[in-house]
């Protein structure tokens, strides 16, 4: 498979800084709302077992997930947004021509989530052990490695601070992808072995790659969430990191793509 059946980077297509200050406000603003996602199940072999302690490093607090519900939208109809995470959303549905665009005139101090879609803040606590390889993201953030007809096919993410330890600029992440790794059963046979073994979080490893290997550094890009993927370890991530990310479950990453690239052919 090739690297642009798992991912694409439409940075070139789509200028997120002028939102990216703005954002981070929104978050500031409303953390208080955020929920303590227990990332770690997502990735630990057996995802529907709550039992499982949760690993040193992979504490609860490391990993917020701030749904755009939980930011008020104080719009004002027909003109423009207070808050700048929904007017981020709203601007890239119409650049992109995705679906479920909106009426400004008559959103205007309600929202809603659109079916089929997820529209979240991502939070990333620093110094915390890098995330293994993962696939099939459900919409409630939570059970990753399951089948799932809730689950996230792909996701457009949009880093929007922290991401200084790559090297590059602080909103521009960078993410591996493996397009032709695409069995979940073996990935969770991986990850229960290091369960049982009673891994630390420093220590997890990825399950053996299977064909080919592809990397990118982008401000905006489009994952496909239907082969492992993660975004790049380093040795050591020493700051807070604060992503947005759209993902859907009623479109796949073929689907999304080929919206974006007519859109903006």
């Amino acid at each position: 498979m090739a690297k642009r059946d798992a991912i694409i980077d439409y940075s070139a297509a789509f200028d997120t800084a002028p939102y990216l200050s703005g954002v981070g406000t929104n978050w500031t603003d409303n953390v208080s709302s955020a929920v303590n996602v227990r990332m770690d199940a997502q990735w630990r072999g057996d995802p529907s077992d709550d039992s499982i302690a949760v690993r040193a490093g992979w504490e609860a607090g490391k990993f917020k997930k701030l749904d755009l519900y939980g930011i008020p939208l104080n719009a004002v109809p027909g003109g423009s947004f207070q808050s700048m995470t929904h007017k981020l959303l709203y601007d890239i549905k119409v650049a992109f021509n995705l679906p479920n665009q909106y009426n400004k005139a008559t959103w205007d101090d309600q929202y809603s989530r659109d079916a089929g879609e997820s529209h979240a803040l991502w939070w990333r606590a620093a110094n915390t052990p890098a995330e293994p390889m993962k696939m099939s993201d459900q919409s409630t953030g939570a059970l990753m490695n399951v089948a799932d007809s809730n689950a996230i096919k792909c996701s457009l993410l949009i880093p929007i601070s922290g991401f200084t330890y790559y090297g590059v600029n602080d909103n521009t992440a960078k993410y591996t992808v493996w397009p032709t790794s695409t069995n979940m059963g073996t990935m969770n046979t991986h990850y229960t072995s290091l369960e049982d073994a009673d891994t630390a979080a420093a220590s997890w490893s990825n399950p053996t790659k299977v064909g080919s290997e592809f990397t990118q550094s982008s401000d905006l890009c489009l994952i496909n969430y239907q082969n492992y993927w993660q975004g790049t370890p380093t040795p050591t991530q020493d700051t807070n990191v604060l992503m947005m990310a759209i993902g859907y479950t009623t479109h796949t990453y073929a689907q999304i793509k080929a919206l974006i690239d007519a859109a903006i052919a």
